[in-house]
């Protein structure tokens, strides 16, 4: 990247869109992980509490 190019530039805005592209994807990409680790964890909750109920009685 030179100095003299301002925002105006060509290859400041590619620059720039893929910088959007690469926080879009990262975004989808934790929010996917996010997802996975709250399903998984509300999975062993319930196999918690099935196997706690099933322990008392």
């Amino acid at each position: 990247m030179s100095g003299s190019c301002g925002w105006g530039c060509a290859e400041d805005r590619q620059y720039v869109g893929v910088g959007v592209f690469v926080c879009w994807l990262w975004a989808f990409v934790v929010l996917r992980v996010l997802l996975l680790v709250v399903c998984l964890l509300v999975c062993c909750l319930g196999l918690l509490r099935v196997l706690c109920v099933y322990i008392i009685q």
